[in-house]
């Protein structure tokens, strides 16, 4: 995970880093596991999945690095998958409940208390960047037969 390999710059160091470069671009793509619009009931698991692609990557010396955003091996250009390593937003935001449990797939699951239209948004957690990513999903919930 890009999280893991964030470290924070500390004047008069010297090394490699790597850095944004020319036309940096992240993106954020989610889904579910009963895919792009999804329809539920009250109280089910919806799985949420994230992809995150970011690049391209600079390498550039400690010593000449302006941003305190920088990384000391090379980011990975994909992530496949990224749910719990985002935030999520629902809108309204009373009735949902995000899992904070740690699932071995790296996928967040969401549950409704009421029924309704939803937007969850994912937002990218590289939050020092200009451009944060982002993305969003609809969601009805139905009431329970």
């Amino acid at each position: 995970m890009i999280a893991g390999l964030f470290v924070a710059g500390c004047a008069g160091e010297s090394g490699p880093a790597f850095v944004a470069g020319p036309g940096y671009v992240e993106t954020i793509e989610v889904t579910t596991d009963l895919g792009p619009t999804p329809t539920l009931t009250v109280g089910a698991p919806l799985v949420l999945r994230a992809r995150r692609t970011s690049g391209p990557w600079a390498q550039a010396d400690l010593n000449t690095v302006s941003s305190s955003c920088w990384w000391g091996a090379p980011p990975p250009s994909v992530e496949p998958e990224v749910a719990d390593n985002i935030r999520w937003i629902s809108s309204p935001e009373a009735a949902a409940r995000f899992n904070t449990d740690i699932r071995s797939d790296h996928t967040r699951e969401v549950r409704f208390s009421d029924p309704g239209t939803y937007v969850l948004e994912a937002r990218s957690t590289l939050t020092c960047w200009e451009h944060t990513a982002v993305d969003s999903i609809t969601v009805q919930v139905v009431p329970n037969d």
